[in-house]
């Protein structure tokens, strides 16, 4: 019985398919995730700014954990599509998801904390979930991913510059520029691949 064996330009020319076709199906379903999360995280900090505006009661900071019930269940509702047909799942799919994974529980781990010790949790949250975004990106070599990665980290800055209830605006603004603007950028691409 005679083996396939595969030349050196043929085992490169595999692996770039399986690279692009890896980058592709990331970036195709990666927009969903950034328009929930976006626009969630962009909602809730606005209605936490308000509600603490106009009562003064800082029990409203507990809508934050609205957030990943939230998000979680309109992910689990809206992203969870059959695997597209011939689609295999790679070991970057994996090392991606658990990325996420770890810098998910990183960010829930400092979540909790933040109610018992001081800790600046909207820079934390920032810093965790944009580099997450920055290393997804670099990873799969998609340019609209690694640019709204770094540009959440270059503006999570400003959060050091806004003191107080008033830091939820600006915590939304970095969602909104640099997590709904590419999502939406990445839609457009997804469906006019399609």
């Amino acid at each position: 019985m005679e083996q396939n064996q595969l030349t050196a330009r043929q085992s490169i020319d595999l692996i770039a398919r399986t690279i692009n076709n890896t980058r592709r199906h990331i970036e195709q379903g990666v927009y969903k995730h950034f328009l929930i999360w976006g626009y969630l995280t962009t909602v809730i900090s606005l209605t936490i700014w308000a509600l603490a505006r106009s009562t003064g009661n800082m029990a409203v900071m507990w809508l934050w954990f609205a957030l990943p019930v939230t998000g979680g269940g309109l992910v689990l509702l809206t992203c969870r599509t059959p695997r597209d047909h011939g689609y295999v799942r790679t070991d970057i799919d994996r090392a991606i998801s658990h990325v996420w994974l770890v810098l998910s529980m990183a960010c829930l781990v400092a979540s909790v904390s933040s109610y018992f010790i001081g800790l600046p949790i909207l820079f934390i949250v920032i810093l965790l979930m944009f580099s997450g975004t920055a290393i997804t990106g670099l990873i799969i070599r998609s340019r609209i991913l690694s640019t709204a990665g770094f540009t959440g980290l270059a503006l999570s800055v400003q959060l050091f510059f806004v003191h107080g209830i008033d830091q939820c605006l600006v915590f939304a603004a970095i969602f909104l520029l640099a997590m709904v603007v590419p999502g939406h950028m990445l839609r457009h691409r997804a469906n006019k691949n399609r």
